[in-house]
């Protein structure tokens, strides 16, 4: 019988595909939204590994749509600790101090309270220096953890950060 389970997924499955990081991306994702009532993802469910791979690429994707004001305004915000402990992780220690000093900007009381804060955040968007200083450290993120310049020493590319954390632990599990 133990014959005809699947094999449980390593991250080395994903390395050698076209686009890893998304194909375990949208992997992760699925599997999450089918394991847990409601669509709620549960990245509990996931290795500690897999589950830094994907903080870091959650918080890339909030990143790319609006930046911080994306990032801390929708649901994804809740993981902004994870999301600084998972860069630290792979190694994006500029990208993670800029991450800290969005969650100092905000403060605790908007991270404990996120829902009520945003709306009285959008409520004063046009006069808010805060949304300012997000697009200011959204546009610092962009130009350290996107550098696609080799010669460029100051920047880390947070996509290249992701496939070498992902190959040193190509043979972890990817689900606990």
């Amino acid at each position: 019988m133990a014959g005809n389970q699947a094999k449980a997924p390593l991250l080395c499955d994903f390395l050698y595909v076209q686009e890893p990081m998304e194909s375990l991306w949208l992997f992760m994702v699925d599997f999450m939204g089918r394991t847990a009532p409601h669509g709620a993802r549960k990245p509990e469910v996931l290795s500690a590994p897999a589950r830094n791979l994907y903080f870091v690429k959650l918080f890339c994707r909030e990143m790319n749509s609006c930046g911080f004001c994306d990032f801390f305004c929708n649901s994804s915000g809740d993981y902004c600790y994870e999301v600084i402990e998972s860069l630290a992780a792979i190694g994006a220690v500029k990208a993670r101090s800029i991450v800290e000093s969005a969650v100092e900007l905000l403060g605790s009381d908007f991270l404990s309270d996120r829902e009520k804060h945003v709306q009285m955040l959008l409520d004063q968007k046009e006069h808010s220096s805060l949304f300012d200083n997000l697009d200011l450290l959204s546009d610092s993120f962009f130009q350290q953890a996107f550098a696609q310049d080799p010669r460029d020493d100051e920047s880390e590319n947070i996509e290249k950060l992701m496939i070498e954390y992902l190959k040193k632990h190509s043979k972890s599990a990817l689900f606990v």
